[in-house]
């Protein structure tokens, strides 16, 4: 999906072989991340943006073929970045709760403060639906921060069951903060596939 009508949404990929695009995409990532998850980390959530967000990490995301990672547009103004993976594999066995299910991973979906509120995360999300549907795999899975109980249950409306429980297990969390709800989505696939 290149467009939609939600709020004059574009997604438009990484471009990785551009180390200003990439140094762009780095700063929109970190402005976008650190207001929303600042408190769960002991400095501000600053080192994880560093480590997860440096410019040639997501240049070599944007490499492989397996990663869709693109930049929000609304209205031509950027508005936040979304990343997510096609399985290694057929099968990712326990990630979903249900070994078997071949599914997208949606990383990352991260917006402006000034970009939510716009439909934008749910169109979003409808686009990482649709790339599943067309690579023939059964459904999206993600990961939210239980102490977030609002985004679980925004996830929750637009059909993404709670399916497993895991951890934030990186340096720096702070303490009673790690714990994350995995949520599964099935998808209808595409006639073909």
């Amino acid at each position: 999906m290149s467009g939609s009508a939600a709020a004059g949404l574009r997604l438009l990929p990484a471009d990785g072989g551009d180390p200003a695009a990439m140094a762009r995409l780095a700063a929109l990532a970190t402005a976008a991340y650190l207001p929303h998850y600042a408190d769960l980390w002991t400095d501000g959530g600053l080192g994880y943006a560093a480590r997860a967000f440096a410019p040639a990490r997501l240049a070599a995301l944007a490499g492989d073929p397996r990663v869709r990672l693109r930049l929000i547009t609304a209205r031509g103004e950027p508005a936040g970045f979304a990343q997510w993976q096609l399985p290694a594999a057929a099968l990712i066995d326990g990630a979903t709760g249900e070994p078997g299910c071949a599914a997208v991973y949606l990383e990352r979906l991260y917006l402006l403060r000034s970009a939510t509120g716009l439909g934008l995360g749910a169109a979003v999300l409808a686009a990482v639906e649709d790339d599943a549907r067309e690579q023939g795999l059964a459904a999206v899975w993600l990961r939210a921060m239980s102490c977030r109980p609002a985004l679980v249950a925004y996830y929750r409306r637009h059909g993404y069951e709670p399916v497993g429980e895991d951890r934030l297990d990186a340096p720096g969390v702070v303490a009673g903060r790690e714990g994350m709800v995995r949520l599964l989505k099935r998808v209808t696939v595409a006639a073909g596939s």
